[in-house]
């Protein structure tokens, strides 16, 4: 269990692998999740990127200003449906781009993206939706 924010960035830019390990695997209070949101916001994507990040830290940083960190929580399979739906009208295409590539998603739930402003985001859909004829 990771008891503090310090310990989690100390695990997280650990070269020590079972320290390294323990960054991405190891679960923490959602006090300590927001505290190191709130001291280290460079790490945002390292807390998206754990294993037992709460859907509640999901969601709160789903709309990050930063599209980096919307697009890591695009990928995560454990995303609720309010996340996907805030997730399926983002800005950026690469958030929605990476929620089209995300496994997880229902036909109807991809049938729900907003892809009319990008070709290329309808070409991508489109591939994914074959898969359901």
């Amino acid at each position: 269990m990771i008891v503090s924010a310090e310990e989690f960035i100390k695990l997280r830019v650990s070269e020590v692998e079972a320290e390294y390990h323990r960054a991405a695997h190891d679960a923490a209070d959602i006090s300590i999740w927001v505290d190191v949101i709130e001291r280290y916001p460079s790490f945002k994507e390292w807390v998206v990127h754990n294993k037992t990040i709460p859907l509640a830290i999901l969601e709160m940083l789903a709309e990050d200003a930063d599209p980096a960190v919307r697009r890591r929580i695009a990928t995560k399979r454990k995303i609720d449906s309010r996340i996907v739906s805030l997730l399926s009208g983002d800005a950026d295409e690469s958030v929605r781009h990476a929620l089209i590539s995300n496994a997880a998603l229902t036909e109807k739930q991809l049938r729900a993206m907003h892809v009319q402003d990008s070709q290329w985001l309808q070409a991508e859909l489109a591939k994914r939706l074959a898969a359901y004829k």
